[in-house]
């Protein structure tokens, strides 16, 4: 089964890179975008993942405008505990801080299984695809 992408990111161009890193690997099918965190939520409250595989992956951005990543994730996670989502839903944060405060934090939450800094390389697809496949 392939896995089913949304990249959560306010830059076009790196919602673009990573859906041509990922679609040069056999294991990921269908990458979805959203522009915002908050787009992202009301997606997914429309329906965004119903009918994808139980263990979609989300890369999100943490910085962006209205709601940044950590509040975005917040939102997922109540999702998840009140049953609207999969628990199996694996999210990992994708983004240019390299601050190790957002990394303590990232690791602090338990919906969170990873941490990427963009851009993205072929090394940090590989890592993706092996902290996924770890959940």
């Amino acid at each position: 089964m392939k896995i089913t992408t949304v990249v959560v990111d306010d830059d076009e161009v790196d919602r673009y890179v990573v859906k041509r890193k990922l679609g040069r690997r056999d294991e990921f099918g269908k990458v979805l975008e959203a522009r915002s965190g908050q787009q992202f939520i009301d997606q997914v409250d429309q329906g965004l993942l119903a009918g994808e595989p139980e263990n979609p992956l989300v890369l999100m951005d943490i910085n962006m405008p209205g709601l940044n990543g950590f509040e975005t994730v917040s939102a997922l996670q109540a999702r998840v505990e009140d049953g609207t989502l999969p628990s199996t839903l694996v999210v990992m944060m994708f983004t240019s801080s390299s601050n190790p405060s957002d990394r303590a934090r990232a690791e602090s939450l338990p919906i969170v299984a990873g941490y990427v800094v963009k851009p993205l390389d072929d090394t940090d697809v590989a890592e993706i695809l092996r902290l996924y496949e770890a959940r």
